[in-house]
């Protein structure tokens, strides 16, 4: 088989779902964009839905690996925390297209009530939320943040990233300058120094 095709596919296939939606997106449409037959499509994948599901499993394959390989560089856990932080801004700046199949691959699995499919797409999920719990603990252990649960950290800063790159890609903006913005806000809160609550 070419991989070169199947590549192809992939990419018109994640443009095209992110741009119109899981519904609204055909194969016939897949294929044009891909500059293959329809034919094509069906040799490489069984499904429209198979097609979405790959789509949403190679971006968390590739995120996590970027993400993986740039914490590396340092054993500082709040700078592991900044580096994911700009990693996901990065990445999402340079995919655009990725965001939308990638968040709303859980909307898209509820809407078909396959207990396995939600579930598969909450393991990809979770297991990066799971990893940056890890790195909130060490944050926890080494006197950076106060004593809390590191999973609860982890969300509150997945969802500050999710909405600020939501809104970016929905207005058209750079999110270059989000990353410190994002970062701050959840490391420093947003309450007034010297305010008491």
């Amino acid at each position: 088989m070419n991989d070169n095709k199947r590549e192809k596919i992939l990419l018109a296939a994640q443009e095209l779902f992110s741009e119109k939606g899981f519904h609204e997106t055909t194969v016939e449409e897949i294929a044009k964009q891909a500059g293959v037959a329809k034919g094509t499509v069906y040799i490489y994948f069984d499904s429209k839905e198979q097609l979405f599901k790959e789509v949403i499993k190679s971006g968390f394959k590739e995120l996590t690996r970027i993400t993986e390989e740039k914490i590396e560089s340092t054993s500082d856990p709040l700078e592991k925390i900044k580096l994911i932080v700009e990693t996901y801004f990065n990445y999402f700046d340079i995919n655009r297209s990725l965001f939308r199949p990638l968040m709303m691959g859980e909307i898209e699995i509820k809407s078909r009530p396959s207990q396995q499919k939600r579930r598969k797409y909450i393991e990809n999920y979770m297991r990066n939320i799971r990893r940056l719990a890890e790195i909130m603990k060490e944050a926890i252990d080494m006197g950076y943040f106060k004593p809390d649960d590191p999973m609860h950290l982890s969300l509150a800063l997945a969802g500050i990233m999710e909405k600020f790159i939501f809104f970016g890609i929905e207005e058209h903006q750079s999110l270059k300058p989000l990353p410190d913005i994002a970062f701050n806000i959840f490391v420093k809160g947003a309450l007034k120094e010297g305010v008491e609550l």
